[in-house]
């Protein structure tokens, strides 16, 4: 079995984060959380368009899910400052 290369890592962890937000944007709907729910996806809502081409700015990133978590610190759901920061150890190698 190989190793993934670290481009490789990277994108599965940037794949893990946007599919944790998108659950925890699903429980937000179920709940009608509607204003988090907005904060949210203003956080995320370009990672798919820059994961396909390979160019997200993975600082931008970690402000927007920064900004969120910190507005949010008592009801998000995953600890996307920690994705983001293991995210960036990946990217710098």
């Amino acid at each position: 079995m190989s190793t993934p290369s670290s481009q490789e890592e990277l994108d599965f962890e940037l794949h893990d984060l946007l599919r944790n937000a998108l659950l925890e944007i699903r429980i937000l709907a179920r709940r009608q959380n509607a204003t988090q729910i907005v904060d949210h996806v203003s956080a995320i809502h370009n990672m798919p368009t820059h994961l396909s081409k390979k160019d997200l700015d993975v600082h931008r990133l970690a402000n927007d899910l920064n900004e969120y978590q910190s507005k949010y610190a008592e009801l998000a759901l995953f600890d996307y400052q920690d994705q983001v920061r293991h995210i960036l150890k990946i990217q710098q190698g």
